[in-house]
């Protein structure tokens, strides 16, 4: 029985090991100097570690320090934002989101960034007044992965039209808009993306994909004058590998016990 006890305990406990690694990303404002930090946040309903990216008032594109994992270990990734922040105030402000677009009052997608990252100075996003522009996730290390995105927009200042591609060296990309997307006229065309927000409105969308070369570059282009509010990178172990890992840790543990 012990010995039974002994060995789903460590199973879970593996299974924790081979659990995907996850790097969430938030926008500071235009009126916050530009850098790269971690702050806790909620990503998924869990507390965990949140970068922190702030592009300053230059209105030009800024290059991130290394982030962090959601878990707080450091990853060899780097974030090219490709432009420049919004305005004096966080365009996801809780007032704005529960608006007439939400006739039950809620805000569906705190669900999954969470209230904590995506409002107020924190609740900032990346934009263009006109054209198109390219965020970068440079150094990516081959296999498969998940990108979640938000795009909305929480102020009244027009509306935000915009396509978005994700392209790389990366094979078998699909794209899935979440059901949390409201308003904002959000539709898939393959994996390209259209949103047309206003007040209020954003929309989610889940891209996998998998990483054929390590130190890849990902690149996410908005047509447009679209915001990017936040994003959630997971790496996902191939079942294959994670199998095996549990075995080997198993078998570990059984010569342990039998010594």
């Amino acid at each position: 029985m012990k010995k039974t006890l002994f060995l789903a305990a460590l199973i879970t406990l593996s299974s924790i090991a081979v659990q995907a690694a996850t790097v969430v990303i938030t926008f500071g404002v235009n009126s916050l100097a530009q850098g790269t930090s971690s702050m806790d946040g909620t990503y998924l309903g869990e507390q965990g570690k949140v970068n922190l990216i702030k592009t300053g008032s230059s209105g030009g594109s800024y290059t991130s320090g290394a982030l962090k994992n959601f878990d707080g270990s450091s990853t060899g990734i780097t974030l090219v934002t490709g432009a420049g922040a919004c305005g004096g105030q966080g365009v996801l402000t809780a007032d704005n989101i529960q608006s007439s677009h939400n006739p039950d009052n809620s805000s569906k997608f705190f669900d999954t960034f969470g209230s904590d990252i995506t409002t107020g100075n924190n609740g900032g996003c990346i934009n263009k007044n006109s054209g198109s522009y390219t965020m970068q996730m440079r150094g990516l290390s081959a296999g498969i992965y998940t990108l979640t995105m938000l795009v909305g927009r929480g102020n009244s200042f027009g509306t935000a039209s915009s396509t978005y591609d994700l392209t790389g060296n990366i094979e078998g990309l699909s794209a899935t808009l979440l059901d949390y997307s409201a308003g904002s006229n959000a539709s898939l065309s393959g994996t390209t993306l259209f949103s047309e927000s206003g007040a209020g409105e954003w929309a989610l969308v889940e891209y996998t994909f998998t990483v054929t070369k390590d130190n890849t570059t990902l690149s996410l282009t908005s047509n447009g004058t679209g915001n990017i509010n936040a994003l959630a990178l997971s790496s996902i172990p191939e079942p294959a590998t994670a199998s095996l890992g549990l075995l080997g840790l198993a078998v570990l543990a059984m010569r342990r016990r039998r010594a």
